[in-house]
């Protein structure tokens, strides 16, 4: 354990209980339901745009009055999601006036929601989750119905976020995503999670302008006899295999080129989905695109931005199937009762398959980058398209109300008791696919 990180730990932590004691003394709080969001990151990743969106939207339609988010930075923007929120708070920073600050407006709402997404066991780093799980118990200390909703933990979680979990106030209700994150959660901690869903998949597709036109495009080579397979990739499940991007991108380039080839009923629309970094999913869409044969290039549509979530997921639902590197990405196709094959790595995509009682279909960075697992699995894919469409439509039901279940009812905790909401497995007698 590092110094400098156990000082800040107990110097926020003494800010915390400061700002507990300021906002218990100087704020009476109101009877209305007012939420406040706590996104898993700044504003920049498609998926965590779903998440927002899709819980603002379903606490507006639960009754709430006020939605809040908080904000990391001044300049972070949720798109559409912005619509929905009344306000905004700023994170609380190094010092005990931005704690304070950070209490004095949340001791007013009735409940706080962190979106933990991925990033609570520490893989890209174990400070700023570990202070989202400070923010937590300090929301619960102050009265708020508090969870920590839809998040995953990969299968080496950091020791400190381990540390933090079990230090988190009692008060706090954990949800998992999927019933593999939910069963290390479990064995790696003192506590008692509640196996959900991803809150993404409560997200509505937009049929905006933009989707409209993909759509027709899609449409015309449907008209000319072929299937639409969406790709979605960047340079992440790839990385821990320590090799040089353009590695990467030339053995990408070649596998599709010859499933393209190989299968001439076949078009691809390139659907970037996270615009961060300076080489994100549209840079690396872009390189892909310009290597292909130009013979080839009349049958892709390359998306040169990052839509809305809810475009994407509009976009999503016309593909017969695609494959990803970004989980979000896959959630917006399983939603929308289309097969994707992912890019697996950090222990991802296994708990959201298993969801849908879907197994084999997945494939390690180190095979796609292969040519024959790479096309095995493409071809898999396409063979199998229907029997999973199928099998995707059958549980979606069961899988929206397990996410739906995290979300809270319209009650406020200080004027009365919340009913509570029991999750339903998704699991039923239909046998598995497997593929």
């Amino acid at each position: 354990m590092s110094l400098s990180f156990e000082l800040q730990r107990v110097v926020s932590t003494l800010f915390s209980f400061l700002a507990h004691l300021v906002a218990r003394v100087f704020v009476r709080q109101s009877g209305e339901l007012h939420a406040f969001i706590l996104p898993p990151t700044g504003a920049g990743s498609a998926g965590d745009q779903a998440m927002v969106q899709a819980t603002a939207q379903t606490l507006s339609d639960r009754g709430f009055t006020r939605i809040d988010v908080v904000r990391y930075s001044p300049e972070d923007n949720w798109g559409a999601a912005e619509r929905l929120f009344t306000s905004s708070v700023t994170w609380p920073r190094k010092s005990p006036f931005s704690w304070v600050s950070f209490a004095l407006k949340v001791a007013r709402g009735s409940h706080f929601l962190t979106l933990g997404a991925d990033v609570l066991d520490g893989k890209y780093g174990y400070i700023k989750p570990w202070r989202m799980l400070e923010v937590s118990s300090l929301a619960a200390r102050l009265g708020l119905d508090t969870r920590i909703c839809g998040f995953s933990l990969n299968s080496s979680p950091h020791p400190q976020m381990i540390r933090a979990f079990n230090r988190l106030s009692k008060k706090v209700v954990c949800y998992q995503w999927d019933p593999v994150s939910a069963q290390r959660f479990r064995d790696l901690t003192a506590r008692q999670g509640v196996e959900v869903a991803d809150l993404a998949f409560l997200l509505s597709p937009e049929n905006s302008p933009f989707v409209a036109e993909v759509g027709e495009w899609i449409d015309a080579r449907r008209r000319l006899g072929d299937k639409v397979m969406g790709l979605n990739l960047n340079y992440l499940p790839f990385a821990a295999m320590k090799l040089q991007t353009e590695s990467v991108l030339r053995q990408i380039t070649e596998n599709v080129g010859v499933l393209l080839h190989s299968e001439d009923n076949l078009s691809l629309v390139f659907v970037p989905h996270d615009s961060r970094e300076e080489r994100n999913d549209v840079w690396f869409a872009g390189e892909i695109y310009q290597r292909l044969d130009g013979a080839l290039k009349p049958r892709c549509r390359l998306i040169e931005r990052v839509p809305e979530a809810s475009e994407i997921k509009g976009v999503a639902s016309m593909l017969d199937f695609a494959i990803t590197g970004r989980m979000h990405f896959l959630i917006a196709l399983m939603g929308s009762g289309v097969p994707g094959l992912g890019v697996t790595y950090q222990g991802k995509f296994q708990g959201l398959y298993q969801l849908f009682d879907i197994k084999g279909l997945g494939i390690t960075p180190n095979e796609f980058l292969q040519q024959e697992p790479f096309l095995v699995s493409a071809r898999n894919l396409i063979a199998h398209c229907d029997d999973i469409q199928s099998r995707l439509s059958r549980q979606l039901d069961a899988v929206k109300k397990l996410s739906m279940s995290q979300l809270p009812v319209t009650s406020n905790p200080r004027t009365g008791c919340a009913k509570k909401t029991v999750p339903e497995s998704a699991a039923d007698n239909i046998p598995p696919v497997t593929v």
